[in-house]
């Protein structure tokens, strides 16, 4: 008589526990790709549309991102969705992993998914790998496409791009583009590590200062040269936003952690600067 053929259900647990933890480590199949990185989408930003930000046009979002590889696993039953989830519980903090290069030549920033275990609405630490390029990279993950565009501004700065595309994953979650915004996603630690070319390796000590300061002075609303007013304004009300679902923000260099900075207690120093401003107006 013709066996019947085995499912998931029918192994040992753990066996499945052991498929559930390779499904929650894998990277993402578009993650290197270059045939599904290379569709990229430019949003002009409007002034209208509550639904794009300014500094839209300095990114270039996928068009493409797959989805995780146990995401089928955990819509396939109930139990399964009940094991999976206790595995992940095991497995510690909840990390995201995002490459985001920014091609100083083109002054625009281009994001590509390269590690997502399950969709969730908290995620423990989310590393963002910035690789600062003056120039066309062969990296798997890389920045594919576009020449450049000079609506997209003179900075060099990828801070405001940066921000606009937080705010859309907290808003919209992996998938930059959703036109769904979805519930509340928040953040425990935002880990950035500014990664540069190798040939760049001299200048490693004074570009840790100089990211280091420019974080600190904007953390803490100091002036910020270059910003117009709409920016400044639009960058004040996005920060809030963004403190409110972001607990910290870690800044890194190659590697190696620079500074911390605690967004709540950057929110109170700037309250209490405003409050200053306030009473030394009306004085």
């Amino acid at each position: 008589p013709q066996s019947s053929m085995p499912n998931i259900l029918s192994l040992p647990r753990e066996l499945r526990n052991q498929i559930y933890h390779h499904s929650l480590e894998e990277n993402l199949p578009s993650s290197h790709s270059h045939l599904l990185q290379q569709p990229r989408k430019e949003i002009i930003y409007n002034v209208t549309d509550p639904d794009n930000y300014l500094a839209e046009g300095r990114v270039r979002y996928p068009e493409t991102t797959s989805l995780p590889t146990c995401d089928s696993l955990l819509q396939t039953c109930r139990q399964m969705r009940v094991e999976m989830l206790d595995c992940m519980k095991r497995m510690g903090p909840l990390r995201y992993k995002i490459d985001l290069v920014n091609r100083v030549d083109k002054y625009l920033l281009y994001p590509t998914w390269v590690f997502v275990p399950a969709f969730s609405k908290h995620i423990d630490v989310l590393d963002v790998d910035l690789r600062i390029r003056w120039g066309k990279t062969s990296s798997v993950v890389s920045a594919s496409g576009d020449g450049y565009d000079r609506r997209c501004g003179g900075k060099d700065e990828p801070l405001n791009a940066g921000l606009v595309l937080l705010q859309r994953f907290l808003e919209r979650g992996v998938y930059f583009l959703s036109k769904k915004k979805r519930q509340k996603i928040s953040i425990g630690v935002l880990a950035v590590n500014v990664i540069l070319d190798l040939a760049d390796e001299e200048d490693i000590p004074g570009q840790k200062s100089s990211w280091a300061s420019f974080l600190d002075v904007w953390l803490r609303d100091d002036k910020l040269y270059g910003f117009s007013t709409e920016e400044t304004e639009e960058e004040a009300c996005r920060f809030r936003f963004l403190a409110g679902r972001v607990e910290k923000f870690r800044l890194s260099f190659m590697g190696k952690v620079e500074r911390e900075w605690v967004l709540a207690e950057m929110v109170a120093k700037r309250d209490e600067k405003l409050r200053q401003g306030v009473v030394g107006d009306g004085a």
